[in-house]
């Protein structure tokens, strides 16, 4: 049985790259609906934060963080195109007039 540590350090990209791809949906389709059994529309938009990480291959890790309730996201595009991943992002998640924020 795995240490849950060593665990949690050998399986951790599988968060990074589900949390890479919940970006890409947003960023092509914010509508959620189709996908759902329910009638209420439900969209899912970034919230005031989200953090990516690029491991180099030298044994160093390029870390961006973008902040702020309107800031761009062109400098997580650019270091996606570089090969990083999301490693923790805000969402905020609406379903019908209910508005839902997390981490």
């Amino acid at each position: 049985m795995l240490d849950i540590s060593t665990a949690y350090n050998k399986y951790k990209f599988l968060g990074n790259e589900f949390l890479t791809w919940i970006w890409f949906l947003i960023e092509n389709d914010k509508d959620l609906s189709p996908y759902l059994a329910i009638q209420e529309k439900v969209t899912l938009d970034i919230g005031n934060g989200i953090h990516l990480e690029n491991n180099l291959g030298d044994k160093s890790t390029e870390k961006i963080t973008i902040k702020g309730d309107q800031a761009g996201l062109e400098e997580g595009t650019t270091a996606l195109k570089k090969g990083a991943y999301v490693t923790q992002m805000n969402l905020v998640c609406t379903v019908g007039e209910e508005e839902y924020a997390f981490t």
